[in-house]
């Protein structure tokens, strides 16, 4: 169930969650439920009510967790460093990157598999060259400027990918992008050139962009870039293999795109928090 100091305790809302209380009777109410987790959405609370609840959370909470969930600005200041100048308590920010470590892990995951597809899907691409060869056209290969950690870079994928009609086909040349270092198999949304251009831009990663990545989950560019930073802040090479078999799942079954997410309840936080 949700709290809420709008709605009247007892309301049944779409979905099936039932009103079970205000704001201020969170620990009343999860003693009575026996509930062990809360999420509080910041931006659904007033103003006034939000510090008294983070206060009681923190020093009366009796064993209940207490989560926020985190927006784009959010995910930007987690793992701050404490510390105080001049006798002003302060949060320093760290930046969003990863640890020459992990860069060392993400490159050698994806020289290894970048390379075991390109073998892999060789068969499927010659018969693609030969099916339009005989139609007299030929592989056609468009090049879309998008931004990478270094500059720009021209992100390669087939115009066709007849006879299959595959759109993952057409993507192949992508890999090739991947074996040169311009683009990685798993990290942040590519932003063209022109999108970069426009007065909506986001702030640029300090990662390189990914073939795929969480971002695929959401449409608006807000919530991309709010999973692109969540998927920065949370880096790991199991990460990266997650996101790759679920994508790969959702490619062979297309019946499970309706029901299962990469980082599900992270991820699913981060969404919501974005659209509000």
């Amino acid at each position: 169930g949700i709290l809420d100091d709008y709605i009247a305790t007892g309301t049944v809302l779409p979905g099936g969650l039932r009103v079970v209380g205000s704001s201020a009777s969170l620990l009343q109410v999860a003693g009575r439920l026996k509930v062990h987790d809360a999420i509080v959405a910041p931006r659904a609370l007033p103003w006034e009510t939000l510090p008294e609840l983070i206060l009681v959370s923190a020093t009366q909470a009796n064993g209940l967790r207490v989560h926020l969930s985190a927006g784009f600005y959010d995910l930007l200041t987690a793992g701050v460093r404490f510390g105080e100048r001049n006798h002003v308590p302060l949060l320093t920010l760290r930046r969003a990157r990863l640890s020459s470590k992990e860069r060392a892990i993400k490159a050698g995951l994806d020289l290894t598999l970048a390379s075991i597809l390109v073998v892999l899907l060789a068969p499927a691409v010659a018969v693609m060259a030969a099916w339009q060869w005989r139609d007299g056209g030929g592989l056609t290969i468009d090049r879309v400027k998008v931004l990478g950690r270094k500059g720009a870079f021209g992100l390669m994928r087939f115009r066709s990918s007849a006879p299959f009609h595959s759109d993952f086909l057409c993507k192949v040349p992508g890999l090739l992008n991947v074996l040169r270092g311009e683009v990685s198999l798993v990290g942040p949304r590519p932003i063209s050139v022109e999108e970069a251009r426009s007065p909506s831009d986001l702030p640029p990663s300090t990662l390189q962009p990914g073939l795929t990545g969480p971002w695929r989950q959401a449409v608006s560019p807000e919530e991309q870039a709010t999973l692109d930073l969540y998927y920065m802040r949370s880096y790991s090479g199991w990460l990266d293999i997650a996101v790759l078999s679920e994508r790969g799942s959702d490619r062979l079954r297309p019946q499970a795109k309706s029901g299962r997410h990469v980082v599900r309840a992270s991820v699913k936080i981060a969404r919501s928090a974005a659209s509000e």
